[in-house]
């Protein structure tokens, strides 16, 4: 290991701009021989007091600072401490920022970014946060958020990424370097030293000469078959409907197993429509353990029959849950074995070939593309997948994957090196071919369908959980979208990516000189004329591209009021009456004209090279190929998406600040869901925790295009929701809509200040737009943080995962959240005692996709908000509900804001979906005061109001 001393460092601070912010706590300790030998720990008085998240992160009080010394009369100390010693941290550059800030001047000494050096020596790590990377190495870390314990969980993260370092192979090291060359910095000077260190210990070595380090083993060739052909058995239902009872394997074999009939219930019901080729919906509700209930009999019924069974989620969660628990736990249990794949679509694996190309283009990227392609080496001397979920991205991994992702248009196939010698996408075929049960979403399910069934293995039987998303999933996947990135992005590939040469120039002074005595001269000859024509049109088909959008941007600032509006509009018949609308379409025209005109030469100049044996020439002619019909799909779909004769058809301009795209969705989806996949299918189960309004099926049925008469049965959940829930409505909070917005907002925030400090935290508050959310959010913060209460929201605070594991940690929080938190999240215990639901969940009926479905059922003389609005509405209501009891052990309160849930006819649609058959309604005061003495368990007397019945 390379012998070197290190003063590891980190800085505990007011907040995250140096400069504005300041350091609160400065801890670094120093490494001598692999070993901390000396400590360096001080708080630091600010100027202002302590933001109250602060504080809860770090346990530091503005009392604890008072006596402190200012950061000008410690800085002397501390850069006494650190001298010219090399420097380590984690996310080095935002300690170093507020160093430099203190300071007023940088510092000389080198500095290691230990996240960066993780990322390269551990690049198979579930996350790059010093925590979890504390977790994952078990560096022995207790405290975090305090300075001198992370820097000394820190400076084990840096011996430990040195000692993975000194294990590589010579040559790995050198082709980390030589992608680095160029880019400074402290890691890639380590690695300098490192490699000059290893070829003195290892001068006689052999030095492997490969540009690819690959974990993976050998191919055994496309959708690779068992070596003996297995042979359908007869299927046996009576161990599978025993599999869950009281005295059944899972009974046996897992801990603290628990017992459910609905679960029983619905494993019979689903071996039923398996073994009947029928279909089956079912609305299981909250704990009952659907997950198991269906791939219980589906793993049985696919190793019994050989047939197999996808199974289908919406979210990653639930796909993870499946993947990591649920499956490995039948495998375990189930007599009959069998075999399952996570399946993914294309652009989650890295091509090996693309890989090769870019190794050589490396003078194409700066610096910081340099250091991210430098950690896709070690991944790739790790992974046995090459899925992008195991990379932890910095800021270029997202462009730089894009240059690296597997497609099916520049696939060479058979004729590609790597097919049967490491190629990702080939092995996840081959094991998705080789399953009895496949785990795949909905958005590769709908892509399977859309493609005429070429994503997925061949397959008769389907399972669809979290099936109330079906339909918006279908609605979102069997449209058209085109944008202005796209389009860049595919000029880019033509013109210059980067530093590195577009295609057209790499054909031209690359390949083509190379050509000489392959091709006829005049061949050569016509591929030069044929480029110099597409170079010429390029100009045209960039300034074409943007008067194309710049009017699809105009169309957008004159039409809608409210929020968001101005972000999406619907191409109607009288947007097209708009005077830019004849311009625009002269514009799609042109365009068009010119993609087509590129394509066709692009056509051209790859038959030129088709009958070239040679694998690099193969692969410029599929990649010419797959740049030949993006043109060709972008001006296809363009004409398409402004012929307002199509039908089923509803078109939008959807904008923001970054983009600008012109999609399609069907309006019904029913039609093609029965014809491409039902119908195709000799079993399909669908299953939610909601799917019913009212107790009917009806709607959710018609949504999709199952037919009325469909097997439909509900399970009911395990939960004592009368004894584990209370359902508040207060009533004297205006009704939304009928008073102005501000002062909407203004009542809620109130209750909610009031209803806090009554749970004491704990509180979930679920928002249907986000600029309410914003505007109670700093309306009740101050008031709240006076007393202790941590406010965190939506957008606000951090991304959704980040805010729940903080929400978890601090009981004395609110959380405010958006349409993603409605759904999804799991929060169990006493962590989440109260969950707000601000509005009834419509959706805004400006969305294009609503008000072509509304305008649709009007045609049919239908009410659209009575068979469409509410039903979606109840639907997402359950879902919200939903969050508050997760367990049988948990205890709530839920609290409706919006008393059109009482006083409009349609509000009992909504109370009779609900699982609890009561509620309490009363003023605010009075709601306050029940809530206050439910979860404390005292009586009050007050009496509780059933849920309205038909």
């Amino acid at each position: 290991m390379l012998a070197e001393n290190f003063v590891v460092f980190d800085f505990e601070t007011t907040g995250l701009q140096a400069g504005i912010n300041e350091i609160i706590e400065i801890g670094a300790v120093k490494i001598s021989d692999g070993q901390i030998v000396d400590r360096f720990q001080t708080l630091v008085r600010p100027r202002r007091t302590l933001p109250l998240t602060v504080q809860r992160l770090t346990g530091i009080s503005d009392a604890d600072l008072a006596e402190q010394s200012t950061i000008a009369e410690i800085l002397p100390g501390f850069l006494q401490f650190i001298a010219d010693s090399p420097l380590a941290a984690h996310n080095a550059q935002f300690d170093l920022g507020f160093l430099t800030a203190s300071l007023g001047r940088p510092l000389n000494n080198q500095c290691v970014d230990t996240l960066e050096l993780a990322r390269l020596a551990f690049p198979l790590a579930p996350s790059l946060r010093l925590s979890n990377l504390e977790r994952f190495l078990s560096l022995g870390g207790t405290t975090f958020h305090r300075a001198l314990a992370d820097a000394e969980v820190t400076a084990r993260l840096l011996l430990r990424c040195l000692e993975k370092i000194d294990s590589w192979d010579y040559g790995l090291i050198r082709q980390i370097n030589a992608v680095l060359d160029g880019s400074g910095g402290g890691v890639p000077d380590l690695l300098r030293r490192q490699e000059k260190n290893l070829l003195r210990r290892f001068p006689d070595r052999l030095i492997k000469e490969s540009y690819l380090y690959l974990a993976a083993g050998e191919n055994q060739g496309l959708f690779a078959k068992p070596k003996t052909e297995q042979q359908p058995e007869p299927f046996e239902p009576e161990p599978v409907l025993q599999a869950l009872s009281l005295d059944g394997p899972f009974a046996q074999y897992v801990p603290n197993y628990r017992y459910r009939p609905g679960q029983v219930e619905m494993l019979a019901k689903v071996t039923q429509s398996l073994t009947a080729d029928r279909d089956l919906v079912v609305e299981a509700g909250t704990g009952t353990g659907k997950s198991l209930a269906y791939l219980v009999p589906a793993a049985s019924w696919a190793a019994a029959r050989k047939e197999k069974v996808v199974i289908t989620t919406h979210t990653i969660n639930l796909q993870e849950q499946l993947w990591n628990k649920d499956i490995p736990l039948v495998q375990q249990l189930l007599s009959k074995k069998f075999a399952a794949a996570l399946v993914k679509g294309r652009s989650n694996y890295l091509c090996l070939r693309k890989w090769q190309g870019l190794l050589s283009e490396t003078e194409s990227l700066d610096p910081e593309g340099k250091r991210e392609l430098a950690s896709f080496i070690t991944w790739l001397s790790e992974t046995l997948t090459g899925d992008r979920a195991e990379l932890n991205f910095a800021a270029k991994g997202q462009e730089i994957w894009r240059r690296l992702a597997a497609d099916s248009d520049s696939c060479l196939g058979g004729r590609c090196r790597f097919c049967n010698s490491g190629c990702f996408v080939m092995r996840a075929r081959q094991r998705a071919e080789a399953a009895d049960v496949l785990i795949v979403n909905h958005s590769l399910l709908l892509s399977d369908v859309k493609s005429d069934y070429n994503v997925l293995p061949e397959y008769h039987y389907l399972v669809i959980d979290e099936a109330h998303h079906l339909e918006d999933a279908a609605t979102e996947h069997l449209g058209n979208e085109i944008s202005d990135k796209q389009l860049e992005r595919l000029l880019r590939q033509l013109q210059k990516n980067g530093n590195a040469p577009g295609l057209l120039v790499s054909i031209k002074n690359r390949y083509l000189p190379s050509m000489v005595g392959r091709l006829a001269q005049d061949e050569i000859e016509l591929v030069q004329k044929l480029l110099t024509e597409n170079e010429q049109l390029l100009p045209m088909i960039e300034s074409g591209a943007r008067e194309f959008f710049s009017l699809l941007n105009s169309l957008t600032g004159g039409y809608g009021q409210g929020e968001g509006s101005s972000q999406q509009v619907r191409l109607t018949a009288e947007v097209a009456s708009h005077p830019q609308w004849e311009a625009l379409s002269a514009a799609q025209a042109n365009l068009t004209t010119r993609l087509t005109g590129l394509s066709e030469r692009l056509d051209k100049i790859a038959s030129q090279f088709e009958d070239v044996e040679e694998e690099a020439v193969a692969g410029l002619v599929r990649d010419i190929n797959s740049v030949a019909g993006q043109c060709r799909d972008i001006g296809c779909t363009a004409a398409e998406l402004l012929d307002q004769t199509v039908e089923n058809q509803v078109v939008w301009i959807d904008r923001d600040q970054w983009c600008c795209r012109l999609r399609s969705a069907p309006v019904e989806v029913a039609p093609l869901l029965r014809d491409l996949l039902f119908s195709r299918l000799n079993s399909t189960v669908l299953t939610s925790a909601t799917l019913t309004v009212d107790n009917s099926f009806a709607n959710f049925l018609a949504g999709i295009g199952l037919a009325a008469d469909t097997l439909c049965i509900q399970v009911q959940s395990p939960f004592a929701y009368e004894q584990q829930a209370l359902l508040c409505i207060p009533r004297d909070l205006p009704e939304p809509g009928r008073t102005g917005e501000n002062a909407y907002t203004t009542a809620v925030g109130n209750l909610l200040v009031d209803l806090v400090r009554t749970v004491k935290g704990r509180t979930l508050v679920l928002f249907t737009s986000h600029k309410m959310l914003r505007d109670v959010y700093f309306q009740i913060k101050p008031y709240l943080e006076e007393e202790d209460f941590q406010v965190l929201g939506h957008s606000l605070d951090g991304s959704r995962g980040r805010l729940v594991e903080e929400f978890k940690a601090n009981p004395r929080t609110v959380l405010l959240g958006a349409s993603s938190f409605w759904e999804g999240v799991d929060i169990q215990g006493d962590a989440l005692s109260c969950v707000v639901i601000v509005r009834l969940p419509f959706w805004p009926p400006t969305i294009p996709t609503i008000e072509a479905r509304l305008e649709e059922l009007a045609k049919q003389n239908k009410d659209g908000f009575r068979e469409f609005s509410i039903p979606q509405a109840v639907i997402r209501l359950k879902q919200g509900f939903g969050r508050l009891i997760r367990t049988q052990e948990d205890k709530g309160v839920v609290v409706i804001l919006d008393n059109r849930i009482l006083d409009k006819r349609y509000g009992r649609k909504f109370l009779n979906s609900l699982p609890i058959k009561t509620h309490f309604r009363g003023d605010s005061e009075l709601v306050l005061r029940k809530v206050k003495a439910w979860l404390t368990a005292e009586a009050t007397g007050e009496p509780l109001f059933f849920a309205p019945q038909k």
